[in-house]
């Protein structure tokens, strides 16, 4: 499994994901993504991929060149804020957690990392 940057090549996995209610219920106000949210997603990364000043990251989640989901991982009151995304048919395999023990290795200036956990998950 790997974090890979996310580029303009990622669109339609990224549109069949976020476009997901199930995927998306608990991702900020639970809204899913259309078409132009997407592109203007992918163009902000795309643009801002080189600003080391920035206080967040987004990857894509891959297995073997395979997309899994998404990560943003951000600087939130101190500590870290994760939002997690993958695809339907990928939970329950591990993913999650191998994504946060892969965020753990990056050096942060945060001491601590903010979980929120929904009870149907």
């Amino acid at each position: 499994m790997k974090l890979e940057q996310i580029t303009y090549n990622d669109y339609e996995d990224i549109l069949d994901l976020t476009s997901r209610k199930n995927v998306m219920k608990y991702i900020k106000k639970g809204e899913t993504w259309d078409s132009e949210k997407v592109k203007n997603f992918i163009k902000y990364i795309e643009k801002d991929k080189y600003n080391l000043g920035k206080k967040y990251l987004n990857y894509k989640i891959t297995n073997n060149d395979n997309f899994i989901g998404l990560i943003e991982v951000k600087d939130y009151r101190g500590g870290l804020y994760l939002n997690i995304m993958i695809k339907p048919s990928e939970q329950g395999k591990g993913y999650f957690s191998k994504a946060i023990e892969m965020v753990k290795k990056i050096k942060f200036s945060q001491h601590y990392i903010i979980f929120q956990v929904h009870l149907d998950k």
